[in-house]
This record gives C-alpha cells, sequence and structure tokens, in this order.
C-alpha cells in the first residue's frame, strides 16, 4: 500500500526528469552541432551559462527522484525488518507459553521472510512501472503531435507581374569617383532567376 501511494509521486518525478533530461539533450546537441559558429561569434560563456543552468535543472529533478525511490528502499527495508522483530518476539512469548515449539517457530520464520520478501519485490517494481509509464507517456504526447503543414503556393496562382527586386536610375560611384553604375534599371519578378554576367569591373559586386 505504501508502494502504491508513492507511485503517483515516482510518476511525476519521473516526467519531470525526462523532460529536464530532454532539455539536456537538446542544449548538447544545438552546442555540437553549431561548433563552428560558437567559436566564429565567440558565444562560447553564454552557451556555456545556459548548458550549465541546464544541467543544474536537469540534476535537480534527478535528486528528487533518487530521493523519492531512496525512501520507499528504506520504507521497504524498515517494514522487513520491524515484521521480523514483531514475529519474533510475539513467536517467542508463544513458545514460552506452550502454544508452539522453537522448530515451529523457525519454519514459519522462514515461510514469513519469503512471503514478505515476494511482497517487497512487487512492491519496488510498482514504482518502477510508473517511472516507465512516465517515459511512455511523453513518448505518446509527441508521437500525437499535429503534423505542421506547410503551405507551398503554386506558381500558377502568384501574380507574375509583381516585383520582388528592382532597381530605378540607380547611380553608384567609389571613393575614387569611378563610377560603376549610371541609371541603372532592372526588374526581378517572383520566382524568376536572373543571371548577371559582363566583363570584371562592369558591377556585378556592385549590384548584388
Amino acid at each position: 500500500m505504501a508502494n502504491a501511494a508513492f507511485s503517483e509521486r515516482v510518476k511525476i518525478a519521473g516526467r519531470l526528469t525526462a523532460g529536464a533530461s530532454a532539455q539536456l539533450s537538446e542544449r548538447s546537441s544545438d552546442i555540437l552541432s553549431g561548433i563552428l559558429t560558437i567559436k566564429e561569434y565567440q558565444l562560447n560563456e553564454v552557451l556555456s551559462g545556459k548548458f550549465r543552468t541546464t544541467n543544474e535543472h536537469y540534476a535537480g529533478k534527478a535528486l528528487d527522484r533518487e530521493k523519492i525511490g531512496a525512501f520507499l528502499e528504506a520504507m521497504n527495508s524498515g517494514f522487513t525488518v520491524l515484521c521480523s522483530i514483531v514475529f519474533l518476539v510475539a513467536g517467542s512469548v508463544m513458545v514460552q507459553s506452550g502454544k508452539t515449539t522453537y522448530g515451529t517457530l523457525v519454519a514459519l520464520m522462514n515461510l514469513e521472510a519469503s512471503i514478505i520478501w515476494a511482497a517487497l519485490s512487487a512492491g519496488k517494481r510498482l514504482p518502477e512501472l510508473f517511472d516507465n509509464i512516465a517515459s511512455l507517456e511523453r513518448i505518446q504526447s509527441f508521437l500525437n503531435m499535429e503534423e505542421e503543414v506547410i503551405h507551398v503556393p503554386d506558381r500558377l496562382e502568384e501574380n507574375q507581374n509583381q516585383s520582388f527586386i528592382e532597381f530605378r536610375n540607380v547611380d553608384f560611384s567609389y571613393k575614387n569617383n569611378r563610377e560603376v553604375l549610371k541609371h541603372f534599371n532592372m526588374q526581378i519578378y517572383q520566382n524568376e532567376v536572373a543571371v548577371i554576367t559582363g566583363r570584371s569591373g562592369c558591377g556585378k559586386s556592385t549590384i548584388f
């Protein structure tokens, strides 16, 4: 009964621990996949702080889960010792009063120990079962998430007369007064591929 009473707490603690573990894995994956960008923009300290915070959050949730498990283990062990003491005291009183013998008492204690061991083993498995159920619920919630609908507009439905990029009478020169563009005009429409060619120095890079 005690194990069943703690099962819901174990389930909640397991769910929180699983969520914190997922966040830690996600953070680690982001750091490893973007290591070049992190070095380039010198984000080491920022991301190290975020990882440290996520790691501490996971450690706290995992510690809470272990505390509940340790308390249950201690309670079960204490219950086993208490039952053995009560059984031994009660049996000794019955032997002294002549209601039974020490041989019968030893046999009953061995039987009692086997029954208690089986009951406690089942009780220990019950919280673990609820812990696994919490993990399965997290997986199920992920599988039940609605798929993202990606809408790709039909090219034929779009207004092909609408400019996407347009230059109107653009003049441009560099500091050395070298004129590159003079009254430059260009229109690029939606979904259109534009190719700009010309000799070196004609202004292709400037347009870009």
